[in-house]
C-alpha cells in the first residue's frame, strides 16, 4: 500500500512537472509569436510613417520640378534654368487667354499731367523731344493708347483668367517720350520706390504708353528676330523678337482697345504679313507685363504660322520685308530667322543676351512655352546652354 502511494505521488509529480513544462513551453511560444507580431506591426507602422514622409518629399520634389519647368515669373522678372529677363510679369497663359478675356474701359480725352515735383524735368525733356519732332527725327502718328490701371479677374463660371483694364488716350508722342525720359532719369532708388507696388498698380504720370509684343514663328518653323535701326527713338541697335507696336486709336474695336488688332497691324506694318480672317486664329494673346526700364505696359502675344506652311515661309517674309509690303521696315534691319527648336533658340538667346531688349527675351521664351510641348526638354536645353556659356565665358 505504501508502495502504491509512493508511485501515485511520483506520477502526480511527473504530471505536474510536465504540465508546468507544457505551460512554460506554451508561454514561450506565445511570447515569441506575440513579440514577432508586435515587431511586425511596429515595423509596418514605422515603414508607413517613413513611406509617407518619402511620398511627401517626392510630391514636393515633383511640385518644385513642375514649377521650375514653368519658370519663375512675377514682379522680380523671369528666371528659367539659370537664365533671366528683367520684366515685371503680371500674368502669363501659355495657351492664350480664352473667351471675352479683356474687360476694358476707354476715355478718349488725353491727359498729360505730371506731379509738380517733375514739372521742371518734364519741361526740359519735352523741349528736347519737340525739337526732334520739328527736325523730322520723330513724328506724331495716330493717337496712342495709355494704360490707367489693370488687374486680374476670372471669367464668370470659369477658372479661366480675365483682365480688367482702364485705357485712355495719350496726349502725344512727344509727351510720351518726355514722360518716359523723366522716369528714366530719376535716381535709381526713386525709380525702385515707384516700382515697388504690385505691377497692377500703375503710375498715371508714367503709364502713358501701352503696346503689344508678339513673337512670330514662320510657316517653315523659324522664330523671327530683328535688329532695331540706329535711327529709331527707342532701343537703337538693340534686338527684338517678332513685332513690337504701341497701341493707337487705329486698334479700337467696338469702341475699345484691342491687343489682337494691334498685333494684326504690327504683322502688316513690320513684316508685310496680312492675315486672312480664317488665319487670324494663329494669334494668341498670352500675357501682360510692365517693362521697368521704360515704365511701359505691353500685352504679350504669340503668332504661330506653321499651320499655313508655304504661305508664310521665312524666304517669303524676307521678300515682303524687301518690298513696300513692310511699311515700317525703316525701324529695323532685315529679319533674322532662328530654328524654332529648344536648343537653337536657347543658344541664340543666351549668346546674344547683351544685345536683346528685355521684352524680346520674354517674348522668345514665352513663344517656346506656348509652341513646344516638351517643357522638360526645353528646360534641359536652357540649363545646358547656360552651363556651356558660363564655362566658356571669360571670368571677371
Amino acid at each position: 500500500m505504501a508502495l502504491l502511494e509512493r508511485l501515485w505521488d511520483r506520477l502526480t509529480s511527473i504530471i505536474h512537472d510536465e504540465f508546468g513544462l507544457v505551460v512554460l513551453a506554451l508561454l514561450v511560444v506565445f511570447g515569441a509569436v506575440g513579440g514577432a507580431v508586435i515587431r511586425a506591426l511596429f515595423n509596418e507602422y514605422v515603414k508607413g510613417i517613413y513611406g509617407s514622409f518619402k511620398d511627401r518629399r517626392a510630391l514636393e520634389r515633383r511640385r518644385r520640378e513642375a514649377a521650375a519647368l514653368l519658370g519663375h515669373i512675377g514682379r522680380k522678372g523671369l528666371s528659367f534654368a539659370g537664365w533671366t529677363a528683367d520684366v515685371d510679369i503680371l500674368t502669363f497663359e501659355p495657351e492664350g487667354f480664352r473667351g471675352n478675356w479683356l474687360k476694358s474701359s476707354w476715355e478718349a480725352l488725353p491727359a498729360d499731367d505730371l506731379p509738380p515735383r517733375y514739372a521742371a524735368a518734364y519741361r526740359e525733356a519735352r523741349a528736347f523731344w519737340q525739337a526732334k519732332l520739328e527736325k523730322g527725327e520723330i513724328y506724331e502718328g495716330a493717337t496712342g493708347i495709355a494704360l490707367k490701371g489693370i488687374s486680374i479677374d476670372r471669367l464668370p463660371g470659369s477658372e479661366a483668367k480675365a483682365l480688367i483694364a482702364g485705357f485712355r488716350a495719350s496726349a502725344s508722342y512727344v509727351h510720351q517720350r518726355a514722360a518716359t525720359q523723366v522716369f528714366q532719369e530719376l535716381p535709381t532708388h526713386e525709380r525702385a520706390e515707384l516700382l515697388k507696388d504690385p505691377p497692377s498698380s500703375t503710375l498715371p504720370c508714367f503709364s502713358n504708353n501701352c503696346g503689344v509684343v508678339a513673337a512670330v514663328v514662320t510657316g517653315d518653323g523659324k522664330l523671327v528676330f530683328s535688329r532695331r535701326s540706329k535711327t529709331t527713338a527707342v532701343n537703337k541697335g538693340r534686338m527684338i523678337c517678332g513685332v513690337v507696336e504701341g497701341m493707337t486709336v487705329d486698334d479700337l474695336e467696338s469702341g475699345k482697345p484691342s491687343p489682337h488688332r494691334a498685333i494684326l497691324r504690327g504683322l502688316r506694318e513690320e513684316l508685310g504679313i496680312s492675315l486672312e480672317p480664317r488665319e487670324q486664329g494663329a494669334i494668341r494673346v498670352t500675357g501682360c507685363f510692365l517693362n521697368p526700364d521704360w515704365h511701359e505696359w505691353n500685352f504679350l502675344g504669340f503668332v504661330d504660322l506653321r499651320p499655313f506652311g508655304d504661305s508664310y515661309r521665312s524666304d517669303v517674309l524676307s521678300e515682303y520685308f524687301s518690298t513696300h509690303k513692310a511699311h515700317d521696315k525703316w525701324e529695323g534691319r532685315a529679319p533674322i530667322f532662328v530654328d524654332f527648336d529648344a536648343r537653337m533658340v536657347a543658344r541664340y538667346l543666351i549668346r546674344h543676351d547683351a544685345e536683346l531688349v528685355n521684352y524680346a527675351k520674354l517674348s522668345a521664351w514665352a513663344a517656346l512655352m506656348s509652341g513646344l510641348a516638351d517643357r522638360r526638354s526645353l528646360y534641359k536645353e536652357f540649363a545646358d546652354e547656360v552651363s556651356l556659356f558660363r564655362k566658356h565665358s571669360p571670368r571677371t
